[in-house]
C-alpha cells in the first residue's frame, strides 16, 4: 500500500462505494426510524427502539408507510442497504478489483514467506515429524551419507 491512495486502490472503488452507501443508508434509516418512534411513543419508545434495533428496522418503516403515507424510511432501509451491500459484494467478487479478501490473503501470504516462527524450525531435520537420516542435496554431492 504505497502512498496516500494505497488502501483505496487495493480495496477498489466499487467496494468503497458499496460500503459507503450501505453505511449511509443504515445510519440515515436508523435515525429516521428512531425519530418516528419518538414522535409516536415518546422517550420510552425511543429507548426501546434503540435497544431493539432489529425490531425497529423491520417494523417502523412499514408503520410509517402504512399509517402516515411516508414511504421514505422504507425506501432508505429496504432499498439502500441491499444496494450498498450488493455493490460491495460485486466489488469483492470481481477479479480485477483487488477486494478486501484478496488484500487479506496477500498480507497473510507475504508474512508467511518472510518470517518463520521458531517452533516450526529452520531446517528439515529440526522440523517435527521428519527423519534425522535425511541428507541435503549438497551433502550428497560431496559424497557424504546420512548420519
Amino acid at each position: 500500500m504505497d502512498g496516500p491512495g494505497g488502501l483505496l486502490k487495493d480495496v477498489g472503488m466499487l467496494v468503497w462505494s458499496g460500503m459507503l452507501i450501505w453505511l449511509v443508508a443504515g445510519v440515515w434509516g436508523g435515525f429516521l426510524c428512531l425519530r418516528i418512534i419518538f414522535h409516536v411513543l415518546g422517550i420510552w419508545g425511543l429507548v426501546a427502539g434503540f435497544l431493539l434495533p432489529p425490531i425497529t428496522a423491520l417494523s417502523v418503516p412499514l408503520y410509517a408507510g402504512i399509517a402516515h403515507g411516508n414511504w421514505f424510511p422504507l425506501i432508505i432501509i429496504y432499498a439502500g442497504s441491499p444496494v450498498g451491500a450488493a455493490l460491495a459484494v460485486v466489488g469483492l467478487r470481481r477479479g480485477d478489483d483487488f477486494g478486501a479478501l484478496s488484500l487479506l490473503q496477500r498480507s497473510i501470504f507475504a508474512r508467511s514467506r518472510t518470517t518463520k516462527p521458531a517452533h516450526l524450525g529452520a531446517s528439515p531435520r529440526s522440523a517435527p515429524g521428519t527423519s534425522a537420516t535425511q541428507t541435503s542435496p549438497a551433502r550428497r554431492a560431496r559424497g557424504g551419507g546420512s548420519r
